[in-house]
């Protein structure tokens, strides 16, 4: 690879970092290269991708983003054609599955929309590329384009930035909440279509096949989690998105004095939030099973455990005779150990002994269950804070980038005065 155009690779790795494509992401060092959990080939697995942005030169001052227009960083373009090179050779090195191309809004929506489009149609049509592409959507571009790119990307994305009008409007003025909700509703639409169409027709296409999904940034407004969750509840039921990812807030410099006063990103919240969503998503708790006495989630544990102490008179249950429902609600239980009880306790007869063989995990679940009416916990459920102790939340630390640690030989310099001036935009 050519020496500027692993510069240029480098510095629009970092500066993609911050869009979502899991709830966890790990880095590979050697490499620009993060593994994501993804929906690939009709199976959650771990995917290697190449996360980049198209470029970081950006129209918009959006507070909390580092692209920003004002912001004084190192900036740097793609060509459709060095992206595809880029992602060809580590693809052919087998260090990647996929590709997930973001980008600012250069120029414009529809035009930066464009270049996405054309990468990885190039991608798909010239170079016979297999992998998973993950493209993120523009705000505000036309059906026609969403149409185009549907066709060749496994997923897309819109974020719709923070969790209501109001915060849109505080950290990112020029930006309006229509403009992103419109192409997500028709994207949603477009999914849902033709994912009942392949279930009538085998041969109906594959549009789509990995979903789509949005992001939001938490911690930097004034909304609570039950509000935050409530909203990922309605994009689910409306728009039907794959997932909602949550993206903690990061100090930045920047002439917002709400962001300026963030000293640290709360990772711990944006970690109990992906907890709730999907126990949400997964486990039929609503949203009001969390928010019995507060509106924001303790940041020490995890919310099933919130769950049974704000709903401690429905515990403990007898783990010979609870259904599967109710199983999968105590602290601990999880699907698959809630399905091999009630198999085994058809034609067995249950005790600790029998439970410890099969891997039951008692280490949390034995304080909320008793097994043939007898408590092996030793819990007063009237001290909730030493439970939370008992069970707190480890949380390790976010690897997030910093421009300005790295060496890029790329000069920084402010938005107008690199490719274009601020009346060209």
């Amino acid at each position: 690879m050519e020496k500027y155009l692993y510069e240029k690779l480098k510095l629009l790795t970092y500066a993609a970092y911050y869009d979502q494509t899991c709830s966890s992401v790990e880095k590979v060092n050697k490499y620009p290269i993060y593994y994501s959990n993804v929906a690939y080939n009709n199976q959650v697995r771990k995917v290697g991708l190449l996360k980049l942005l198209y470029t970081n030169i950006c129209k918009y001052n959006c507070s909390y983003c580092i692209n920003r227009r004002e912001s004084n960083i190192p900036r740097a373009i793609f060509t459709p054609e060095e992206i595809a090179k880029i992602t060809l050779e580590f693809y052919n090195k087998k260090l990647i599955n996929g590709l997930f191309l973001s980008s600012a809004i250069y120029k414009s929506e529809e035009y930066t929309a464009s270049k996405l489009l054309e990468t990885i149609k190039l991608l798909r049509e010239k170079y016979n590329f297999k992998g998973y592409i993950h493209v993120k959507i523009m705000p505000n571009i036309s059906k026609e384009l969403i149409n185009e790119i549907s066709k060749y990307a496994s997923r897309v994305s819109i974020n719709i930035e923070m969790p209501s009008e109001k915060s849109l409007k505080l950290f990112a003025p020029e930006k309006n909440k229509n403009s992103i909700i419109k192409p997500m509703k028709y994207i949603g639409e477009l999914f849902y279509f033709f994912k009942t169409e392949r279930k009538k027709y085998k041969k109906a296409p594959k549009i789509l096949p990995s979903g789509h999904t949005t992001q939001m940034i938490i911690g930097a407004s004034e909304e609570d989690d039950k509000q935050i969750l409530t909203l990922s509840k309605y994009l689910y039921d409306k728009f039907h998105l794959h997932r909602v990812y949550f993206s903690a807030i990061r100090p930045i410099e920047t002439s917002n004095p709400l962001i300026n006063k963030i000293k640290k990103p709360p990772i711990e919240r944006e970690v109990v939030l992906y907890q709730a969503d999907f126990l949400i998503r997964r486990y039929n708790f609503s949203v009001s099973d969390f928010f019995k006495t507060t509106n924001n989630l303790p940041q020490n544990i995890d919310p099933k455990l919130w769950y049974a102490l704000e709903n401690i008179d429905l515990f403990p249950v007898e783990i010979t005779k609870a259904d599967y429902d109710t199983l999968i609600r105590v602290p601990g239980i999880g699907k698959k150990t809630a399905k091999t009880i009630i198999k085994l306790r058809k034609n067995s007869y249950i005790d600790l002994n029998i439970l410890s063989q099969i891997y039951f995990p008692l280490k949390k679940a034995i304080y909320f269950i008793t097994i043939n009416g007898k408590y092996y916990g030793d819990f007063d459920f009237s001290n909730k804070e030493k439970i939370m102790e008992k069970f707190k939340l480890k949380i390790k630390n976010k690897y997030y980038p910093n421009y300005f640690k790295y060496n890029f030989k790329l000069k920084s310099q402010p938005l107008d005065e690199y490719l274009f001036t601020t009346e060209e935009i």
